[in-house]
């Protein structure tokens, strides 16, 4: 089938070339190996990884508080009027009765409530009367400093809010009507009248304290899918692995609160507001580059690298430049040295030539190639 002399001839004519290539191939994947394995290629993927993961929870986050600002802002708005005439009618009332026992008049208290119930439009006199005769009963249960008559006044007025809602309110919905009068309250009992700008701190200071906590308590479908895509037990468990501490997150979520009030304040749409704040490192990207960097997170580098450069790139370059070299050797340089005319003029059959020749540089090539995976298997290992 072959010829045992030519195929020595061949060997020796191009077994440097064939040495060389194999060994600067092999030393080249061993470095590759090595150098991966230096740099520990896969953490370097995993932090990539948990790079993109921290920009989208940054930005569900900032999403999450800002539904919720803008929902504790309506609620502000809401609020704001009634709890405003309450504690100005509270106030009156106090300050009425003040005036009455200072002059020593024998029945403040009703003094009081007859002088308020006069000057009230006639559609309100009931009220006015009901609501000052509650006040003045607790003011008079009670020995109150003047430091405390603020605080004193704030828990009536919420006590009236409560009481005037519809409906049986859950135990989150009271919470934040109480937290949100207060401090509307606090505000205005500073500044004697509240604008949208303080409306605005007031909603954003209320979210700032009660936004950590619920993430923590979350159990929507949303943070169920995913605490489980992230593969994680609880929201918990989520927040420290990636190092979000109640201060990290309070501090994300105001900034985030605070750029989207300074985008609306300029008359952009709310919903635009929100999805410039809420852009992550993953949506500013064009769509193919965003799915491109998540399957990332699903790949092994040191195979990426291996497989997918060396081995269709850098590490054919050599054995590709063998192979061509070779062939021209085997047939083109014998016919031009005249190698071939002598080859041919023997017993030796031109297909026993043809078949030498092409077992050579197959069979090279083949042992090459096991002398290069067993170099990678024995640097991996």
């Amino acid at each position: 089938m072959i010829s045992k002399p030519l195929l020595k001839q061949s060997i020796k004519a191009n077994g440097v070339s064939w040495l060389l290539v194999t060994v600067a191939t092999a030393l080249m994947l061993g470095i590759i190996v090595i150098v991966l394995g230096s740099l520990q290629a896969n953490e370097i993927r995993n932090s990539l990884k948990d790079t993109f993961v921290e920009s989208e929870l940054e930005a569900h986050f900032k999403g999450g508080a800002i539904d919720g600002f803008v929902e504790a802002f309506e609620t502000v708005e809401e609020i704001y009027p009634e709890a405003k005439g309450m504690y100005d009618l509270t106030t009156a009332t106090i300050n009425t009765y003040e005036y009455y026992k200072l002059l020593g008049t024998p029945e403040p208290k009703e003094a009081a409530i007859q002088t308020l119930v006069e000057g009230a439009s006639l559609e309100q006199k009931d009220q006015v009367g009901l609501i000052a005769n509650q006040v003045l009963t607790a003011y008079e249960m009670e020995t109150i400093q003047t430091e405390k008559l603020h605080e004193f006044k704030s828990s009536i007025v919420i006590e009236f809010i409560l009481s005037g809602t519809d409906g049986e309110m859950s135990k989150e919905a009271k919470q934040a009507v109480i937290s949100i009068s207060k401090e509307i309250l606090d505000l205005y009992v500073k500044n004697e009248n509240l604008t949208d700008e303080d409306f605005q701190i007031i909603a954003r200071l209320y979210i700032e304290k009660i936004f950590y906590q619920n993430l923590l308590s979350s159990e929507t479908e949303e943070t169920k899918e995913m605490l489980s895509a992230l593969e994680f037990d609880t929201m918990e468990d989520l927040l420290n692995n990636y190092g979000f501490t109640e201060i990290k997150v309070t501090a994300l979520i105001s900034s985030g609160i605070i750029q989207y009030v300074s985008f609306i304040n300029n008359e952009i749409t709310s919903e635009e507001a929100k999805s410039e704040v809420t852009d992550s490192l993953l949506t500013q990207m064009p769509e193919d580059v965003a799915e491109s960097l998540t399957e990332l997170g699903d790949l092994n580098i040191n195979h990426l690298v291996i497989g997918s450069i060396f081995y269709t790139i850098a590490g054919l370059l050599l054995p590709i430049v063998y192979t061509i070299t070779t062939a021209n050797n085997l047939i083109a340089r014998q016919i031009d040295s005249g190698s071939m005319a002598y080859v041919l003029s023997t017993p030796t059959k031109r297909r026993k030539v043809t078949i030498t020749q092409m077992v050579f540089l197959i069979g090279s090539l083949i042992l090459m190639f096991l002398i290069i995976g067993a170099v990678g298997i024995i640097t991996t290992a």
